[in-house]
Formats: structure tokens, sequence, C-alpha cells
């Protein structure tokens, strides 16, 4: 088979047979190639790119755009990077993930991935403050680390970050958050984990795993609301029991902003990148001193 054939046939498992190949469709199979350095939101970048602004999804014409765009960026230093990244295809149909999960569904959106592209820098230094074996509080590890060790997060990791950003117990209990990370893993693999079980949250997956959060902390809220509105004697309705409404109804991408925000994950861009560009103006003062 050619390599516009074998793009052809990665098109019709996007499509599914409906004439277009969506985010959702797409996201659906190229889950299991995704790693540190090809991320969610890396997949929405090119398929943004690839795909007509009055359109939702990619025709078989378009879609070979999107797989070589997709292909340059997984495999940037092979010369035949789009035959590397069918045979990884290939490789990645023996990995099941579970695509009928309505919170995957909510989640695998383009606009959530544009809340995850708005917060990307600070989560990204909040997972790698997190990652590597056994880590506790204050890992400390770099993103270029990071992507270079392929180092993901455990559950340990994944419990200290929870706990460090008030997650625990503020929304989720500890034992629901371990369940959550152990459900992740179990349910959306990627070929790049660990082979043991696969046994820590790589970048996508700590991705996805605050969609599932975000969606259990606000569920949590809108039970918690209903059972006050149905009590035998009914306080006075407050500004956010009318404001509530079903978590099945509600934008994931709303959702997952009010956690982003309730973590306080946003106040990490400015105080990092100060550390960041003092760390690089020593560094640079070093080199001067030392010439």
């Amino acid at each position: 088979m050619g390599l516009q054939e074998s793009i052809d046939e990665v098109y019709v498992a996007c499509s599914q047979g409906s004439g277009s190949a969506t985010f959702r469709g797409i996201t659906k199979v190229f889950w299991p190639i995704l790693d540190n350095s090809v991320s969610l939101i890396d997949l929405a970048g090119v398929f943004t790119v690839s795909v007509p602004d009055s359109a939702t999804g990619l025709n078989i014409t378009l879609f070979g755009e999107f797989f070589h765009g997709i292909s340059r960026i997984k495999f940037p230093n092979h010369a035949n990077y789009c035959e590397s990244l069918i045979e990884l295809i290939k490789t990645t149909k023996k990995i099941s993930v579970v695509t009928d999960n309505p919170i995957f569904t909510k989640s695998v959106d383009r606009e959530v991935t544009r809340v995850l592209l708005t917060f990307d820098f600070p989560l990204r230094r909040a997972f790698s403050n997190f990652a590597g074996e056994s880590v506790k509080v204050g890992g400390g590890l770099s993103w270029e680390e990071v992507k270079k060790l392929s180092v993901g997060m455990e559950i340990e990791g994944l419990i200290a970050f929870a706990g460090a950003y008030n997650l625990i117990p503020a929304a989720l209990s500890v034992q629901q958050c371990d369940q959550l990370g152990r459900t992740i893993l179990s349910n959306y693999p990627v070929l790049a984990g660990t082979s043991s079980m696969q046994s820590s949250l790589l970048f996508p997956q700590f991705q996805l795993l605050l969609c599932f959060a975000a969606y259990e902390k606000y569920d949590a809220a809108f039970k918690q609301n209903q059972q006050a509105t149905n009590s035998a004697v009914p306080a006075k309705p407050s500004s956010f029991a009318r404001k509530v409404v079903a978590p099945e109804t509600k934008a994931m991408s709303d959702i997952l902003t009010d956690l982003l925000k309730s973590l306080g994950i946003d106040k990490l861009t400015a105080t990092r990148d100060t550390m960041d560009q003092n760390q690089m103006k020593n560094s640079t003062l070093g080199s001067d001193a030392d010439r």
C-alpha cells in the first residue's frame, strides 16, 4: 500500500464514514501517539490551521495537509516523517482507548483546547514540579527535562499536585483524586507511557485529567445546589444557586476555566516568567564575567 492510500485509510478511521474528519474523530484515533512533546493543543493547533474557517471538519484532501503537519511535529528529525507516523499509528491499534465516555467526548473539543492553550505555560510548569519517580511536593524538574526524559507524573505526584493547589480537599478527596488518576491511566493510555502498567501520567493525560476533575467538581456543586433547592424548608435561593445549570448542558470549556482559576494556576505565569528571566540574566552575566 502506498503512502497516500495509507493516509486515506487513517482518514476513514477519523471520519467514521461521515465524509468529514472532526477534531473529536481525529483525537480518538491520534490519542495514543500523544506524548509530552505532542499534546492535545498541538493536535488542535494543526487541525485549526488545516480546517477552513467555515468548516467543522477536514475532507480527504485537507486531511492530507493535517497529516503532514502533525507528522512533522511528531518526527521533526525524520526524513520520512509521514511514513514514520503511519507505522506508529499501526502500532497503536493494539491500544484500547475509551472514547464513549461522555466526559471524554466533552473534553476533546476545540474550545477546551483553547482554554488549555491559554493556561499552557503555567500548566507545564505545574506538571514539571510534580513529575518524576516518587516525587513529593517540589520535584522541581524543568519542562525541557520532562520532555527529554519522557517523564510522567505518578499517582503520588498527582496527589501532591492536587494538595498543593487546594484541589484536595476543596473539590476532591484523596481517594477521588487517586481514582481519577488511575482511570485516566487505564482508559486513556499513550504509547509513550511506561511499559509497566502505564504507571505515570504524561502531559496529554494530565490535560485530560484536569477536564475530568473539573467535571467532578462542577457536578458535586450542582448536586449540592439541587439538594438545597429541594430541601423541605428551602432557604432563600442565592445568586449562585440560580446560575448553576446541569453539567450535561454546561460547556466543558467554562467548567475547565472555572477549575483552573480556582486553583490559581494562572498566577504562576508572571512569577515564574520573572524567575526565568532573572536566571537567564544571571547566566548571561556569569558568562560575560568568565570572558
